[in-house]
């Protein structure tokens, strides 16, 4: 092999060398940047914020939960960020600032193991815009066979409703349930509910009768 020669090819090489260190760097960033998810807040079907949240937003403002939401003991959350963290940041980035008097939120720990927290207002409206309606009372038998009272209500109001990747039916789960890592989409959307009925064995105070159909 020629000296000239021999130069091509150490040329080549160092050639390919940095060509492969630009991908491996491009990739690095790729990885170090990847990590966002869009969420929409609709009001009645209609979007007034659409922000991109990033993993990176996120991490400069959790606190010491690992998530921008305070967790009880004794609840576990999925690996990662969620969905209700990206609902908060998502708030932060549209107008600048977090107001916790206008991003509320509470605890659902009825079900063990699967404790949710849902936002009780959000952007300073609220969840729970709404009414029980009383509908009918029945006889019936509980668990152990004893004769009860059974009294059938529905709930109906303006509510906050969540929407995971494109999915046109709300989500089963409170919005702390979906981690970020498998979400792509976030929408909330305050919009009229109503319930499907369901029965309890207590009256509930202040509900009104149902209209006639």
């Amino acid at each position: 092999m020629t000296k000239k020669r021999s130069r091509r090819v150490i040329a080549i090489m160092m050639a390919m060398v940095m060509t492969m260190a630009m991908m491996f760097a491009m990739t690095t960033t790729s990885f170090a940047t990847d990590g966002s998810v869009n969420v929409k807040i609709q009001m009645y079907g209609e979007t007034y914020i659409d922000e991109t949240v990033t993993d990176a937003q996120i991490a400069a403002n959790v606190g010491a939960s690992g998530h921008l939401y305070t967790v009880p003991a004794g609840i576990t959350q999925p690996a990662g960020y969620t969905a209700a963290d990206a609902l908060m940041q998502a708030y932060t980035n549209f107008y600048g600032s977090f107001d916790a008097s206008q991003v509320a939120y509470g605890w659902d720990t009825s079900w063990a193991g699967h404790e949710g927290l849902y936002f009780t207002t959000y952007d300073g409206m609220s969840g729970d815009a709404g009414k029980y309606y009383f509908v009918r009372s029945y006889e019936g038998t509980d668990k152990d066979g004893n004769t009860v009272t059974y009294y059938e209500y529905y709930w109906q109001g303006d509510s906050w409703n969540l929407y995971i990747n494109g999915s046109n039916t709300p989500a089963a789960s409170y919005a702390n349930s979906y981690s970020l890592a498998d979400t792509s989409q976030v929408v909330f959307d305050y919009n009229t509910t109503r319930t499907d009925n369901f029965s309890v064995t207590s009256p509930i105070p202040n509900a009104e009768p149902a209209p006639a159909k």
